[in-house]
C-alpha cells in the first residue's frame, strides 16, 4: 500500500433538531367576527397574503363618518382662514378651527387604521398550520388562528462537543445528516455559536 496524505474530515455525532428560521401564530389586533379565510390549511402563503377578513361594518361606519367630519372641517377651516385674512374674525376662532381640522385628521386616520386591523395579513411567506377558528367566530384581541411557518430556510441547532468547538467558526460550511434521510449530505452555513 502506498501511503498517501490527504485530508480526512473533522466528524462528530451529535444530537440535533431542525427548526423553521420564523414560526408564529397568527392573532388579531382587534376583536371581531370572522366574515371570510382566504386560504387552506397546509397552504404556502406569500408575505402580505391575506389570510383572515373580519367584519369590518362598524369600522368602515366609523371611517365614513371620520372622513364626512373630517370634510367638514377643511371647509370650516378654509372659511376662517378667508374671514381672518380679511380681518372679519378673531385670531382665536382661526385657531379653533385649525385645531378642530387637525383633531378630524386624526381620527379619519385612526378609522383607517382600525379598518386595515379588521385585513389580517401574512407577516412572512410561509406555510399555514391547523386553524385554530371557522367562519362565523368571534376572535378576541391577541386569541390564536393559525400557526405560520417559514421553512426554508430552514435551522440546524446541535450541541456539539467541548473538544470540537476550537475547530468552529462562523460562517463556515458543514455538511450534516439526518436520520429520516439516512443517504443523503445537506450543507449548512454555522450563524452563530453560544
Amino acid at each position: 500500500v502506498r501511503v498517501q496524505i490527504r485530508n480526512l474530515p473533522n466528524q462528530f455525532e451529535t444530537i440535533g433538531s431542525l427548526r423553521s428560521e420564523e414560526a408564529i401564530s397568527v392573532r388579531p389586533e382587534i376583536a371581531g367576527r370572522i366574515d371570510k379565510i382566504h386560504f387552506t390549511e397546509g397552504q404556502k402563503v406569500a408575505a402580505g397574503a391575506l389570510l383572515f377578513s373580519l367584519d369590518d361594518a362598524l369600522t368602515r361606519a366609523d371611517l365614513n363618518e371620520a372622513n364626512a367630519n373630517l370634510q367638514n372641517s377643511e371647509r370650516a377651516t378654509k372659511r376662517a382662514e378667508e374671514m381672518a385674512s380679511k380681518q372679519l374674525i378673531a385670531r382665536a376662532m382661526l385657531d379653533a378651527s385649525r385645531a378642530e381640522l387637525a383633531v378630524n385628521q386624526a381620527r379619519a386616520a385612526s378609522a383607517r387604521t382600525h379598518l386595515d386591523k379588521t385585513q389580517i395579513r401574512a407577516p412572512f411567506s410561509g406555510v399555514t398550520g391547523l386553524r385554530e377558528v371557522s367562519v362565523g367566530d368571534y376572535v378576541n384581541a391577541g386569541q390564536e388562528m393559525v400557526d405560520l411557518v417559514r421553512l426554508d430556510p430552514i435551522e440546524l441547532e446541535v450541541r456539539a462537543p467541548e473538544v470540537v468547538l476550537s475547530s468552529l467558526a462562523l460562517g463556515q460550511k458543514v455538511d450534516f445528516g439526518v436520520d429520516s434521510f439516512r443517504d443523503d449530505i445537506f450543507s449548512a452555513i454555522v450563524v452563530a455559536i453560544a
